[in-house]
């Protein structure tokens, strides 16, 4: 499976409703709805995995990651080649990509934002970040427990290196991205989701 694929899949695996209770199912309308929702509808977010679901698992926070992500975290990207890398990708010894495991998928999502903490890594790795005003965090992981320990919905980290090919050095600037923490479920949307206010505290990505 290639890059190409995983985006040709997903609207297979989430497609747009074509009706629901009266809702009109339009472009303009769920987004409109989204909108009014709180969800911003001007950045698409991109999740990478090898599984296909309807809701995301706060139990499953670290699964893919394997680097101590917080439970309760769910972690997007604004870059979609560093959500790739989550998606079951294979590398050669030296990092570069061959293939995708097969079920592989990018998912496009929507979040609502809350009350965020945002910092700019200006381009440092994930584990090793250095941000003046918090010496004691270096990690993205460390940004995130600190977010949640604030009450924090949502932790974005622009500017930072992450992937999960850490071989990776020939394609490193095309791994740069905005690392993005959701800590409520509700508060992510697939962008063809309904949008239906009626379940606004749902989990259900097409909710």
């Amino acid at each position: 499976m290639k890059l190409k694929e995983l985006f040709e899949d997903i609207t297979k695996q989430y497609p747009i409703p074509l009706e629901s209770e009266g809702l009109d199912m339009s472009k303009e309308a769920r987004y409109g709805r989204a909108e009014s929702l709180g969800f911003d509808i001007h950045h698409v977010y991109y999740h990478g995995t090898i599984h296909n679901f309807k809701s995301f698992d706060p139990r499953l926070s670290d699964s893919a990651r394997n680097t101590g992500t917080p439970l309760g975290a769910l972690v997007l990207s604004s870059n979609p080649v560093v959500s790739a890398s989550y998606a079951g990708e294979d590398t050669d010894g030296w990092g570069k990509v061959r293939n995708y495991h097969l079920g592989g998928n990018i998912m496009p999502l929507f979040i609502k934002k809350g009350k965020v903490l945002i910092v700019d890594a200006k381009g440092s790795n994930w584990n090793n970040l250095y941000i003046k005003k918090y010496p004691q965090l270096e990690t993205t992981n460390d940004f995130a427990y600190y977010a949640q320990s604030k009450g924090m919905d949502t932790l974005i980290i622009k500017n930072v290196h992450d992937t999960a090919s850490w071989k990776d050095k020939e394609n490193r600037q095309s791994r740069l991205g905005d690392s993005i923490f959701i800590f409520h479920p509700s508060n992510v949307r697939s962008i063809n989701a309904k949008f239906d206010p009626a379940n606004i505290h749902s989990e259900d990505l097409m909710a």
